[in-house]
């Protein structure tokens, strides 16, 4: 990640209903709660019940004109996590794919999510050795690490063509920008924003 420079931080924000109280008395009210992730392997993962967190990469040290850090918010996609047992040789070479989302200090040596030769390890190699580090991750380079899947179920309607899945997650500015950017495009003159009555003349020109 490079948000607005080479030193971001993360902090995971997830949605919390509000129990019923004075002033929540409809039992309506939700709201969101943050939490500044500061060394390798501390993600919540899945301990949120309601909501999945959504995450946020910011820059500590550059603040857009309301006084806010600069950042992008990394909106996770479904995450079907791996579903082997964990005495499979596959559970040992994919250990990236237990968890929707790792953070981790950029480093040239860690490239691959399952390490560099995930068909002859024996396991563990890849993110889940890199985390073991604890290093921080705080205003310092780090690498996002998604893992976003769908489990198949076929299906005869799949035969012999499979329909498409669409998996993917969304990267969206979060205060990166002072204002909304499509403010700033020039407005359009085409043959549908002109009046009725000087239609007949642009066709004529056409």
């Amino acid at each position: 990640m490079s948000i607005d420079g080479e030193n971001n931080s993360v902090k995971e924000t997830w949605i919390i209903p509000e129990p019923v109280n004075a002033k929540n008395p409809d039992g309506i009210a939700f709201k969101a709660k943050e939490r500044v992730l500061k060394v390798e392997g501390e993600e919540c993962y899945t301990n949120v019940t309601h909501t999945q967190p959504s995450l946020i990469v910011y820059n500590p040290n550059v603040f857009n004109s309301w006084g806010d850090n600069v950042a992008y918010r990394v909106v996770l996609p479904r995450s079907d996590l791996l579903l082997a047992d964990p005495s499979s040789f596959i559970f040992k070479r994919a250990g990236f794919a237990t968890r929707p989302y790792w953070v981790t200090r950029s480093h040239p040596d860690e490239k691959y999510a399952s390490g560099k030769y995930p068909n002859q390890h024996a396991g563990g190699d890849g993110v889940p050795k890199y985390v073991k580090q604890q290093r921080s991750i705080e205003n310092k380079p780090i690498v996002l690490w998604l893992t976003y899947s769908t489990t198949h179920l076929p299906t005869p309607e799949q035969w012999p063509v499979m329909n498409v899945e669409k998996v993917g997650y969304k990267l969206m500015p979060h205060g990166f920008f002072n204002r909304n950017p499509a403010l700033g495009v020039p407005p359009q003159h085409n043959a549908l924003s002109v009046k009725q009555d000087e239609e007949p003349a642009l066709r004529a020109k056409l």
